[in-house]
Protein backbone atom coordinates (compact mmCIF):
# COMPACT_ATOMS: atom_id res chain seq x y z
CA UNK A 1 0.00 0.00 0.00
CA UNK A 2 3.01 2.36 0.88
CA UNK A 3 4.33 1.84 -3.04
CA UNK A 4 1.05 2.46 -4.73
CA UNK A 5 0.55 5.74 -1.89
CA UNK A 6 4.01 6.72 -3.44
CA UNK A 7 3.10 6.19 -7.07
CA UNK A 8 -0.22 8.10 -6.69
CA UNK A 9 1.54 10.99 -4.55
CA UNK A 10 4.73 11.17 -7.27
CA UNK A 11 1.55 10.97 -10.18
CA UNK A 12 -0.67 13.52 -8.31
CA UNK A 13 2.20 16.44 -8.03
CA UNK A 14 2.72 15.88 -12.10
CA UNK A 15 -0.54 16.79 -12.89
CA UNK A 16 -1.20 20.28 -12.96
CA UNK A 17 -4.31 20.29 -10.99
CA UNK A 18 -4.58 16.76 -9.49
CA UNK A 19 -7.07 16.59 -6.09
CA UNK A 20 -5.28 14.67 -3.66
CA UNK A 21 -6.27 10.80 -3.02
CA UNK A 22 -9.16 10.19 -1.91
CA UNK A 23 -10.58 7.30 0.63
CA UNK A 24 -12.01 6.02 -2.45
CA UNK A 25 -8.70 6.05 -4.58
CA UNK A 26 -6.73 4.90 -1.75
CA UNK A 27 -8.59 1.72 -1.51
CA UNK A 28 -9.04 0.94 -5.32
CA UNK A 29 -4.90 0.39 -5.10
CA UNK A 30 -5.19 -1.87 -2.78
CA UNK A 31 -5.81 -5.00 -5.15
CA UNK A 32 -2.73 -3.83 -7.31
CA UNK A 33 -0.43 -3.56 -3.74
CA UNK A 34 -1.89 -6.72 -3.52
CA UNK A 35 -0.94 -7.96 -7.20
CA UNK A 36 2.24 -6.74 -6.61
CA UNK A 37 3.42 -8.54 -3.73
CA UNK A 38 1.99 -11.67 -5.28
CA UNK A 39 4.16 -11.18 -8.48
CA UNK A 40 7.45 -10.84 -6.48
CA UNK A 41 9.95 -13.31 -7.72
CA UNK A 42 10.94 -16.18 -5.39
CA UNK A 43 14.32 -16.66 -3.49
CA UNK A 44 17.03 -17.56 -5.48
CA UNK A 45 18.25 -20.99 -4.75
CA UNK A 46 22.12 -20.37 -3.89
CA UNK A 47 22.92 -24.12 -5.80
CA UNK A 48 21.57 -22.09 -8.81
CA UNK A 49 24.66 -19.26 -8.02
CA UNK A 50 27.67 -21.71 -8.46
CA UNK A 51 29.89 -21.32 -11.02
CA UNK A 52 29.27 -24.14 -13.27
CA UNK A 53 25.66 -23.15 -13.20
CA UNK A 54 26.74 -19.50 -14.60
CA UNK A 55 28.91 -20.87 -17.66
CA UNK A 56 27.57 -19.32 -20.64
CA UNK A 57 25.58 -21.69 -22.84
CA UNK A 58 25.78 -21.13 -26.79
CA UNK A 59 22.21 -21.55 -28.32
CA UNK A 60 22.22 -23.65 -31.35
CA UNK A 61 25.88 -23.79 -32.43
CA UNK A 62 27.52 -27.11 -33.53
CA UNK A 63 29.22 -28.52 -30.64
CA UNK A 64 32.99 -29.10 -30.97
CA UNK A 65 33.38 -32.47 -32.30
CA UNK A 66 36.29 -34.44 -33.81
CA UNK A 67 36.33 -33.93 -37.57
CA UNK A 68 34.84 -36.70 -39.63
CA UNK A 69 36.75 -39.54 -40.45
CA UNK A 70 36.35 -39.08 -44.13
CA UNK A 71 35.65 -42.70 -44.47
CA UNK A 72 32.64 -41.82 -46.58
CA UNK A 73 32.89 -42.41 -50.19
CA UNK A 74 32.07 -39.10 -51.40
CA UNK A 75 30.72 -37.75 -54.48
CA UNK A 76 33.72 -38.78 -56.63
CA UNK A 77 32.35 -36.33 -59.74
CA UNK A 78 34.50 -33.75 -57.75
CA UNK A 79 37.53 -33.35 -56.74
CA UNK A 80 38.81 -32.01 -53.44
CA UNK A 81 42.06 -30.98 -52.46
CA UNK A 82 42.91 -29.32 -49.01
CA UNK A 83 45.84 -26.89 -49.58
CA UNK A 84 47.89 -25.67 -46.56
CA UNK A 85 51.78 -24.78 -45.76
CA UNK A 86 53.78 -27.77 -43.98
CA UNK A 87 54.49 -25.19 -41.15
CA UNK A 88 52.84 -22.59 -39.42
CA UNK A 89 53.78 -19.73 -37.13
CA UNK A 90 51.56 -19.17 -34.47
CA UNK A 91 52.40 -15.76 -34.17
CA UNK A 92 51.18 -15.23 -37.96
CA UNK A 93 48.46 -17.70 -38.39
CA UNK A 94 47.27 -20.29 -40.80
CA UNK A 95 45.96 -20.50 -44.31
CA UNK A 96 43.66 -23.21 -45.59
CA UNK A 97 42.38 -23.95 -49.23
CA UNK A 98 39.39 -26.17 -49.97
CA UNK A 99 40.34 -26.36 -54.02
CA UNK A 100 37.16 -27.91 -55.67
CA UNK A 101 36.93 -29.05 -59.16
CA UNK A 102 34.24 -30.83 -61.10
CA UNK A 103 36.03 -33.39 -63.41
CA UNK A 104 32.82 -34.96 -64.64
CA UNK A 105 31.32 -34.11 -67.74
CA UNK A 106 27.65 -33.30 -66.51
CA UNK A 107 27.25 -30.29 -64.08
CA UNK A 108 26.92 -31.13 -60.30
CA UNK A 109 24.53 -29.26 -57.38
CA UNK A 110 25.08 -29.16 -54.02
CA UNK A 111 22.71 -28.18 -51.43
CA UNK A 112 24.42 -26.36 -48.43
CA UNK A 113 22.93 -26.33 -44.98
CA UNK A 114 23.85 -23.21 -44.12
CA UNK A 115 25.77 -19.40 -45.21
CA UNK A 116 28.73 -21.35 -44.90
CA UNK A 117 30.00 -23.41 -47.71
CA UNK A 118 33.05 -25.60 -46.23
CA UNK A 119 34.19 -25.93 -42.55
CA UNK A 120 37.53 -26.48 -41.86
CA UNK A 121 38.79 -27.64 -38.29
CA UNK A 122 42.38 -28.13 -36.77
CA UNK A 123 42.35 -30.88 -34.01
CA UNK A 124 45.38 -32.66 -32.15
CA UNK A 125 44.80 -36.42 -31.93
CA UNK A 126 40.73 -36.79 -31.54
CA UNK A 127 40.55 -33.76 -30.24
CA UNK A 128 39.44 -30.59 -32.04
CA UNK A 129 41.42 -27.22 -30.74
CA UNK A 130 39.74 -25.23 -33.89
CA UNK A 131 36.38 -24.67 -35.78
CA UNK A 132 35.81 -22.30 -38.41
CA UNK A 133 31.95 -22.33 -37.87
CA UNK A 134 32.91 -21.69 -34.08
CA UNK A 135 34.34 -18.12 -34.96
CA UNK A 136 32.49 -16.97 -37.91
CA UNK A 137 28.62 -16.40 -37.96
CA UNK A 138 26.33 -17.52 -41.05
CA UNK A 139 23.16 -16.92 -42.27
CA UNK A 140 20.68 -19.91 -41.53
CA UNK A 141 19.29 -20.94 -44.85
CA UNK A 142 19.99 -23.91 -47.25
CA UNK A 143 21.19 -22.51 -50.61
CA UNK A 144 22.47 -24.38 -53.68
CA UNK A 145 26.30 -24.49 -54.82
CA UNK A 146 26.70 -25.79 -58.52
CA UNK A 147 29.67 -26.69 -60.57
CA UNK A 148 29.29 -27.13 -63.89
CA UNK A 149 31.38 -29.11 -66.05
CA UNK A 150 35.21 -28.66 -65.55
CA UNK A 151 34.49 -24.91 -63.10
CA UNK A 152 36.34 -25.10 -60.16
CA UNK A 153 36.00 -22.94 -56.80
CA UNK A 154 38.46 -22.44 -53.81
CA UNK A 155 36.87 -22.12 -50.40
CA UNK A 156 39.27 -20.23 -48.11
CA UNK A 157 39.70 -20.10 -44.29
CA UNK A 158 42.34 -18.35 -42.00
CA UNK A 159 43.45 -19.13 -38.59
CA UNK A 160 43.94 -16.44 -36.78
CA UNK A 161 47.20 -16.01 -34.41
CA UNK A 162 45.16 -15.44 -31.30
CA UNK A 163 43.57 -19.08 -31.90
CA UNK A 164 47.35 -20.52 -32.38
CA UNK A 165 48.79 -18.83 -29.33
CA UNK A 166 46.52 -21.23 -27.02
CA UNK A 167 48.38 -24.48 -28.67
CA UNK A 168 51.72 -25.38 -27.63
CA UNK A 169 54.05 -26.58 -30.66
CA UNK A 170 53.60 -29.79 -32.22
CA UNK A 171 51.83 -31.63 -35.16
CA UNK A 172 47.96 -31.30 -36.02
CA UNK A 173 45.91 -32.33 -38.12
CA UNK A 174 43.19 -30.00 -40.74
CA UNK A 175 40.50 -31.12 -42.30
CA UNK A 176 37.81 -29.55 -44.07
CA UNK A 177 33.93 -30.47 -45.49
CA UNK A 178 31.89 -29.55 -47.79
CA UNK A 179 28.71 -28.14 -45.82
CA UNK A 180 26.41 -29.94 -47.71
CA UNK A 181 22.76 -31.16 -46.33
CA UNK A 182 22.42 -33.88 -46.00
CA UNK A 183 25.44 -34.40 -43.90
CA UNK A 184 28.66 -35.90 -46.20
CA UNK A 185 26.73 -36.07 -49.56
CA UNK A 186 29.95 -33.73 -50.84
CA UNK A 187 32.86 -35.04 -52.29
CA UNK A 188 35.48 -36.58 -50.05
CA UNK A 189 38.71 -34.33 -48.82
CA UNK A 190 41.58 -35.86 -47.29
CA UNK A 191 43.14 -34.48 -44.25
CA UNK A 192 46.40 -32.63 -43.69
CA UNK A 193 49.07 -32.29 -41.34
CA UNK A 194 51.10 -29.22 -40.63
CA UNK A 195 53.17 -28.59 -37.54
CA UNK A 196 52.93 -25.66 -35.94
CA UNK A 197 55.98 -23.47 -34.05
Amino acid sequence: MRYALIALLMLGGCAESSPPPSENTVAATEPMVEEMRAATPAPVDPAALSPAAAQPQVVGAKPMRPPSDNSHPGDTRVEATLVTGEQWDRAVGGEIRLELVNRSEQGVRYTIASGMLADFALSQGSKVVWRFSQEMMFTQALTQFELEPGQSRVVRARVSPQSLAKLSPGRYTVTAELNTHPRGAGPRVMPVTVELR
